[in-house]
């Protein structure tokens, strides 16, 4: 399913500032990745490093994969993801401000790139890692919203052709898609999230290694997310379409048998899932802050005003 990301603030940038508490001491810097349909340096992202900037009072860098805004638009949709986040580790690395690490928030697809970063390179290391809407198990299918017509081509190449070659190692939500009923197919051909989900044979104990090296790996799902399919794998949870039951992520061999450090995580109580209400990246700028403010800067705060659906540790 391709999706775009789209933030619902319900009040103007000024407005949420003039509300936020700061934290009094300087917090890790963050690093931010967008998700699909978005740039680097869109007015919405400005506004989210706006927003943690001033409330954490550090440097926020947001990932790029070209200065030039459309062309990192497109990234999203077209290219090979594994050089794309062979490019931002080398782009992180060079930043002085991150070399002593930094806390991290993925945004939609944005959070798979950024787990890979963690999980194949973390040097500078990640601290706490946050993903919003993010598909860690993956996508079963595509969607297009009206009108987006890059997403419609691609998803037209992917419908006629999906483990060619080209449409694997190019189209970007291809490689994280995999199909339930064809596994063998998934794990023959997809390089990306067969990878790091060490779901092929041989694993990579250093997946596992750095995952399990966070301090807190938080989960964010949209309980009405519609553009994710299925929603449950933004917890890491998967979905029979057969029995129309959700897999939880505890039943699952990738936990079980700790394929990436999730039970490590999980058994030091570092292992978070929380679902809110809204549609895929309707993210209320409160819960934003409440979640930041818990997780990066162990603030804790009333949740007046918030509306949970969910907050488990798992």
């Amino acid at each position: 399913m391709f999706f775009c990301f789209f933030f619902v603030f319900f009040l103007s940038v000024f407005a949420v500032l003039q509300n936020i508490q700061n934290i009094q001491k300087t917090e890790l810097p963050v690093v931010i990745w967008h998700g699909l349909g978005d740039s680097y340096n869109s007015e919405g992202m400005q506004e989210i490093i706006d927003i943690l900037s001033e409330l954490l009072n550090t440097y926020v860098h947001s990932v790029y994969l070209d200065e030039y805004s459309l062309n990192d638009k497109n990234g999203g949709f077209f290219g090979n993801v594994n050089d794309q986040v062979d490019f931002v580790s080398q782009q992180l690395s060079s930043i002085e401000e991150l070399k002593d690490g930094f806390n991290a928030i993925g945004f939609s697809q944005g959070g798979l790139f950024l787990r890979a970063y963690i999980e194949r390179y973390n040097l500078p290391p990640v601290v706490n890692f946050i993903t919003f809407g993010t598909p860690h198990s993956g996508i079963s299918d595509f969607y297009c919203p009206p009108g987006v017509y890059i997403c419609k081509a691609a998803s037209y190449l992917v419908k006629h052709g999906l483990w060619s070659h080209w449409v694997k190692t190019n189209i970007v939500p291809v490689q994280y898609y995999k199909d339930p009923e064809n596994m063998d197919d998934y794990l023959e051909h997809n390089s990306f999230l067969a990878d790091i989900n060490n779901e092929k044979e041989a694993k990579n104990a250093t997946y596992a290694k750095n995952l399990a090296s966070l301090n807190n790996f938080v989960m964010v799902e949209f309980k009405d997310d519609f553009l994710i399919i299925p929603k449950e794998s933004c917890g890491f949870n998967d979905y029979n379409s057969l029995t129309n039951e959700v897999i939880y992520l505890r039943d699952r061999p990738i936990y079980q048998e700790d394929w990436i450090g999730l039970k490590l995580l999980d058994e030091k109580n570092a292992l978070v899932h929380i679902t809110i209400p809204g549609r895929h990246m309707e993210l209320d700028y409160k819960v934003l802050i409440y979640i930041v403010k818990k997780y990066f800067a162990g603030s804790v705060e009333s949740e007046n005003a918030i509306q949970w659906q969910s907050e488990d540790m798992y």
